[in-house]
């Protein structure tokens, strides 16, 4: 079971990485949506919003890094929490568990990301669930946050032996 969860992990970690990496790949694309989205454009359901519509490239260019920064975060935490995970698989239970921690914030700080900017800043502020582009996005997010999160519980949850 220890293996499972240092591989499940690991799996967590490289999904944040790659996601990060595919958006730096891809960052004109990445900056034309989250353009889009934070512009307000197209809305047909609420066509009125409390956010005011951002049109600055260097707002935007600002959300993204932030955005982008917070993956790699969540990434390089949960695998420094995989390397301590892997030292520890041997160790007494206590140890295996306090090896966790790193794997749990980084897990946290991947959920604030998916979950908080996706979805608090992206689809209740900009309402991004009105467009294609930002309901995909949204959607995404959702799956994302998802996974970090069962995964952690799982971490969590099951016993370790």
């Amino acid at each position: 079971m220890r293996i499972i969860k240092i591989l499940l992990s690991l799996n967590m970690a490289l999904m944040c990485l790659v996601y990060v990496l595919q958006n730096l790949v891809n960052i004109d694309a990445a900056f034309a949506g989250l353009s889009y989205v934070m512009s307000n454009a197209d809305h047909v359901v609420n066509k009125e919003s409390i956010a005011p519509a951002v049109t600055r490239p260097g707002l935007v260019w600002t959300a993204m890094v932030l955005v982008f920064c917070f993956e790699m975060l969540a990434g390089l935490l949960i695998l420094n929490g995989v390397w301590h995970l892997w030292s520890a698989r041997k160790a007494a239970p206590a140890v295996f568990q306090a090896a966790k921690k790193m794997v749990y914030v980084g897990a946290g700080l991947g959920m604030l990301t998916w979950f908080g900017l996706f979805h608090v800043a992206g689809g209740a502020w900009f309402q991004m669930w009105q467009t294609a582009i930002g309901g995909g996005s949204l959607s995404g997010a959702f799956w994302i946050g998802s996974i970090l999160a069962l995964s952690a519980l799982f971490i969590a949850g099951v016993p370790d032996d």
